[in-house]
């Protein structure tokens, strides 16, 4: 996803491992969240949970496709995920960019 450009309807791919502060990929406590940001600060996606893709075969591996509708529109965003292992707060941020075009209600 970091610096990768979308148009409306399109969805936002948002995959990563969680790791301990030794960056040992580790399950966290409990499901991590991620928040996306408008460039200007405006949080439009608050804590959502992220699903794990599959415990058995990778550990700490999370994932989830956000649809990019209408509370999108061109411009730059940022996306702050994070999670908690023990006293550790691990956190990550990516930037993506919708570009003009496209349309909210998906794909044709």
């Amino acid at each position: 996803m970091e610096g990768g450009r979308y148009h409306l309807g399109d969805e936002l791919p948002i995959s990563f491992i969680t790791t301990t502060a030794a960056g040992v990929p580790t399950a966290p406590d409990l499901a991590p969240t991620f928040s996306v940001y408008t460039a200007s600060g405006t949080k439009i996606i608050d804590s959502k949970k992220v699903p794990p893709v599959d415990r058995r075969a990778v550990t700490g591996l999370f994932g989830y496709s956000q649809f990019l509708g209408t509370q999108f529109a061109s411009g730059k965003y940022s996306v702050l995920i994070k999670w908690t292992i023990g006293a550790f707060s691990g956190k990550i941020v990516e930037t993506f960019e919708i570009m003009p075009g496209g349309d909210p209600a998906g794909n044709v």
